[in-house]
């Protein structure tokens, strides 16, 4: 499998994680990334506190190519 587009998300919640104010993340990507961001899904917010008991949502979109991916806070 392909770390790439995990490694980019985590680097992106890692950014995020300061502004985010909301309880409920979604995290938008192609069904394959989806399928192994949903398999290790832990490590997407492992040692990143102000995510800690944040409601992680990991949505299948076959319209976004495998490198893309669509972060959404609410």
């Amino acid at each position: 499998a392909d770390n790439t587009v995990m490694f980019e998300i985590q680097r992106e919640l890692q950014k995020l994680a300061k502004s985010l104010d909301g309880k409920r993340l979604i995290i938008r990507a192609n069904p394959e990334a989806a399928q192994q961001l949903e398999t290790e899904r832990h490590l997407l917010t492992a040692g990143i506190a102000s995510l800690d008991g944040m409601d992680l949502a990991i949505r299948s979109d076959a319209t976004l190519h495998h490198e893309q991916f669509d972060i959404v806070s609410l």
